[in-house]
């Protein structure tokens, strides 16, 4: 008696699933190494552009820092004595005073406010002694 061949739904799904995995496998591996071709010849390209872009790149990169250290200071200064005048206004608004608290937390705020920007100006001359 002859034995036929039993399939059971697993199998062939197995084999069919292994079939288009190999046959996609292919087409990725091909597509892989066309991708990296083109990715190295973009890059032969870019390196002999980069040398001239990096002089440009680097004025950029100084005066958006400048700008940055600009607003830093706008946002210390607003931050101190914003928050300064708004506690000593709330202080006073509490206790019944007029203006004696929004007048001292002002000069606490203006102090602050100094002392941050000096040390932020203190902290970016030495990173430009560190850049040079």
């Amino acid at each position: 008696m002859k034995l036929l061949p039993v399939f059971s739904e697993r199998s062939i799904a197995a084999t069919l699933s292994l079939h288009f995995y190999k046959r996609y496998y292919s087409y990725l591996s091909r597509d892989l190494k066309k991708f990296d071709q083109k990715l190295a010849e973009l890059r032969k390209k870019t390196n002999a552009d980069d040398a001239s872009n990096r002089e440009d790149d680097e004025a950029r990169r100084k005066s958006m820092g400048q700008f940055g250290l600009a607003i830093r200071f706008a946002i210390e200064l607003i931050a101190s004595l914003g928050g300064s005048v708004v506690l000593g206004w709330l202080i006073d608004r509490w206790a019944g005073t007029k203006p004696i608290f929004l007048l001292i937390f002002l000069g606490l705020g203006i102090g602050a406010a100094t002392l941050n920007i000096m040390k932020l100006i203190r902290n970016t001359k030495k990173q430009m002694k560190a850049d040079e």
